[in-house]
């Protein structure tokens, strides 16, 4: 059977395509890295953020010491209520699953340079005046790699130590290695630390070779072939334009455990189980980490493989 979905495996550069995206200086190895240089810049003494987020992201807050406060999200993933700033105080919005860019530049004109964007979903979403940072091997395979963008110039102080992460777990991927690969692949995550290393050699080399033209239109064309198919079915609405998704978020309106596509061989991620053990009462994000399936879409699958998640889901759905 056919894998489909889970971590991507190492890409085929034959079509030597050469694209000028990476500026190095504003690269990391990895987004809550990113972001711990926008908050050792910016200072502030408390930031607001969702709840539904990974503890990753709050890995550089705490080591900071800031103060934070989870907000309420609506069934459109954006805030319930939107807090008033003080002047040292920061808002954390989340570009989810790379379909919220419209509501991020409606937050930057309401929060100005006091926002951050998390584009960690969101690789192409375009570039707005405040600061965002996003995670390159979510979109690519790739074992690392966060481009910042930022509102003025800032400056910023590297260690000097090499970033030359581990590949085993792309290439064993790609060789169709599936339960070695794996073990690798929770290594490799488990050695991302906050740091100021920048974007290993590696992935700066592969990034620069990739056709991304043709890794949007995969994405794009494979969303609308799931959002066609399963849109009457999905609690969740959001709409595409002219974005270019990390997942299809699917909330059935029956509940489909994750363990279903997993034992079809579908790799579904958790997003984020983490929410679940926290203490504060967040009951909607809850429910939305346990039940909304974000199912892949990425430019190693075309309509055969977007045929057979569909078809799993109308099985189970029956």
């Amino acid at each position: 059977m056919k894998a489909i979905g889970g971590f991507l495996e190492e890409e085929d550069l034959s079509y030597k395509s050469i694209n000028e995206s990476i500026n190095e200086k504003l690269s990391f190895s990895n987004g809550r890295s990113a972001l711990f240089s926008i908050l050792k810049n910016t200072k502030p003494q408390k930031i607001y953020l969702p709840y539904y987020i990974c503890d990753a992201i709050l890995q550089p807050i705490k080591k900071l010491e800031i103060k934070y406060t989870f907000i309420l999200l609506n069934e459109a993933l954006e805030f319930e209520q939107l807090p008033n700033l003080k002047d040292d105080e920061f808002i954390l919005g989340v570009n989810y699953y790379g379909l919220k860019t419209q509501y991020m530049k409606t937050l930057l004109s309401l929060f100005k340079t006091r926002l951050i964007i998390d584009n960690s979903q969101a690789f192409f979403a375009p570039h707005i005046n405040t600061w965002t940072f996003n995670s390159l091997r979510k979109f690519f395979g790739v074992p690392d790699g966060s481009l910042l963008s930022t509102p003025y110039p800032i400056k910023i102080l590297r260690s000097g130590v090499i970033n030359t992460p581990n590949t085993s777990h792309l290439e064993l991927r790609r060789e169709g290695q599936l339960e070695q690969a794996y073990k690798f692949y929770q290594v490799s995550e488990g050695e991302h630390s906050v740091n100021d290393f920048k974007i290993s050699a590696y992935s700066s080399h592969v990034i620069r070779q990739l056709d991304f033209e043709y890794v949007k239109l995969k994405r794009i064309n494979n969303y609308r072939f799931l959002d066609e198919a399963l849109k009457t079915s999905n609690n969740l609405h959001l709409d595409l334009n002219t974005q270019v998704p990390l997942y299809y978020p699917y909330w059935s309106k029956k509940r489909i455990h994750h363990q279903i596509f997993w034992d079809q061989m579908i790799f579904v991620p958790f997003l984020w189980e983490e929410c679940l053990s926290r203490q504060e009462d967040f009951d909607f994000e809850k429910k939305l980490c346990q039940e909304l399936i974000p199912l892949p879409i990425d430019h190693r699958y075309g309509l055969e493989e977007m045929e057979m998640i569909v078809h799993t889901i109308e099985y189970y759905e029956r």
